[in-house]
């Protein structure tokens, strides 16, 4: 049994540079903004993690920074969950049935595998490629035994898109020091531009961090092999 390739746990809020970038597509801007405050006529409440909210508007990028709930379930609203399904399935996830708007705040299931491709096109300028692990095999002589074509590439996002999309999770990293809030500031590394996202499910059953670099993606997930809230 393999966690990193065959695990599927709840990503919390590491799906969301995922719904940003579409409504990014979609023609908003960075500082756009939308209201942190609870849902009107609506029977989903969600809340914000720490149970708070401020009734104010708050741009796109201060609230993916701080992954504020509120605004996000209303940017799901926006772009529409059937728009942000297809996405999905485009970046190699598979949306649970009937999720409605907790879509957009992470109850979707996932490997590490394939959350570390569907932030791939942030740094391939837009292209997915589907995960392959084993390309060539030989035997003691070096006859080649097995071959496995390089997975071609499938546009999910335009360039300037995928961009723009990597810029705010690069800010998720660097633009709050930890006093201000700043949930992936240790994923700093001096020299490099790092971007990525964490992620928190409910009573803390699952932690993760995807997280990208000009050259690498990675997706760490922490929690309990049965299941259950960590101590």
């Amino acid at each position: 049994w393999n966690n990193a390739t065959q695990a599927r746990r709840q990503v919390g809020s590491s799906i969301k540079p995922l719904l940003y970038t579409l409504a990014l597509q979609q023609g908003w801007k960075q500082s756009d903004t939308v209201l942190d405050a609870p849902l009107v006529g609506s029977d989903y409440q969600p809340k914000n993690y720490d149970g708070r909210w401020t009734g104010v508007f708050k741009t796109m990028r201060y609230s993916l920074d701080h992954s504020l709930n509120l605004p996000t379930v209303r940017i799901g609203q926006q772009v529409g969950l059937n728009n942000f399904e297809n996405k999905l399935r485009d970046l190699g996830l598979t949306p649970p049935a009937d999720a409605g708007l907790s879509l957009s705040i992470g109850t979707l299931e996932a490997s590490p595998l394939q959350m570390a491709a569907a932030y791939v096109p942030f740094v391939s300028g837009g292209l997915y490629y589907e995960p392959t692990l084993v390309r060539k095999v030989e035997d003691p002589r070096g006859k080649v035994v097995y071959t496995r074509p390089a997975p071609a590439p499938r546009r999910v996002w335009d360039a300037q898109t995928a961009w723009l999309g990597l810029d705010m999770i690069r800010g998720v990293v660097s633009d709050l020091s930890p006093a201000q809030g700043g949930l992936a500031y240790r994923a700093k590394i001096d020299g490099w531009n790092v971007g990525g996202k964490t992620g928190t499910t409910n009573e803390i059953k699952d932690l993760w961090f995807v997280g990208v670099t000009p050259a690498l993606v990675g997706s760490v997930w922490v929690g309990n092999q049965q299941g259950g809230s960590l101590p």
